[in-house]
């Protein structure tokens, strides 16, 4: 053999071992279990990253420590990582408060940094362990919101803005007892009714109608509800009523006006108001008869 074939094989020798140096450019160091997890301590010689994964998917890689590896091993370690760590914050996500499978689906795609297979292996699984269930969350939340008095309508339409399929919600909506939605309107009615004082009476049965309706009420069940609905018409509180209202129209618009312009502005406040073309009148001549004895009087 001549002495130049010896140095181009030698250089080629310190070449592949340069290459398969290069190559194996990280070292597992440390290994430790913690659960359903394994943390991995990954050593570049300049740099230390850790990696925590699914304890059986890292034993399945057959890794040891003290192993080199190489950079398409680190970019599995990595990407397994990530798909470990999303995977947990979607677990969190649930136990604080359940979720649609859109709704998961939506999160992962804003804050994972994890591929669509991923994330739909993700979802795949949760569903398959009973953690993702669109048809239990339509159950549950109809119950839940029943209990606050919510009427259906809004209970379905919170459920569609969730991503839940539109069909199974309207199913499950479908079901609702009426009499019971309106038993329910009964109570959230008569909730309502305690912070309507000092209203004439057909103001307080549109603000209650409104009311009803945003809580998520059908027309129909509404009319029912203040059909049923135990509050008639008590000229008393509605006299009362009247009054208080007159009396601080009277502070207000008698700055400005007096007389017949005066009296004008009252009748059309009233009026406004809901009260009754009838009662105005009687309750106006009074306060205006009440007014002039007072001046009269040096009042």
């Amino acid at each position: 053999m001549t002495e130049r074939k010896t140095d181009a094989m030698i250089s080629e020798l310190k070449e592949k071992i340069g290459n398969d140096t290069e190559e194996y450019h990280y070292v597992i160091d440390k290994v430790s279990l913690d659960g359903d997890y394994v943390k991995v301590i990954i050593n570049d010689e300049e740099t230390e990253t850790v990696f925590i994964l699914s304890a059986i998917e890292y034993f399945d890689l057959g890794y040891r420590i003290s192993q080199r590896i190489t950079q398409e091993d680190y970019e599995k370690l990595r990407r397994l990582h990530a798909y470990s760590y999303a995977y947990r914050r979607c677990i969190n996500k649930i136990a604080a408060h359940d979720q649609s499978v859109q709704e998961i689906r939506e999160f992962l795609d804003k804050s994972a940094s994890i591929d669509d297979a991923d994330q739909n292996r993700i979802v795949d699984d949760l569903i398959r362990k009973g953690l993702l269930d669109d048809e239990r969350l339509v159950e549950t939340q109809f119950e839940y919101d029943q209990l606050k008095l919510h009427g259906r309508r809004k209970i379905a339409y919170d459920l569609k803005k969730r991503g839940v399929d539109p069909l199974l919600v309207d199913e499950y909506a479908d079901k609702v007892d009426f009499d019971e939605e309106v038993e329910r309107g009964l109570q959230k009615a008569e909730s309502l009714l305690k912070t309507m004082n000092m209203k004439s009476y057909r103001e307080v049965q549109q603000r209650l109608r409104n009311k009803l309706s945003d809580a998520g009420y059908e027309r129909e069940a509404v009319n029912a509800i203040m059909n049923e609905l135990d509050h008639q018409k008590n000229d008393d509180e509605e006299i009362s009523s009247l009054r208080h209202h007159l009396e601080k129209a009277a502070v207000r618009y008698g700055r400005k006006y007096t007389g017949s312009q005066l009296k004008q502005k009252l009748y059309a406040y009233l009026v406004s108001r809901g009260f009754s073309g009838e009662d105005i009148k009687t309750e106006l001549s009074r306060y205006l008869q009440e007014s002039d004895e007072n001046e009269d009087q040096g009042i």
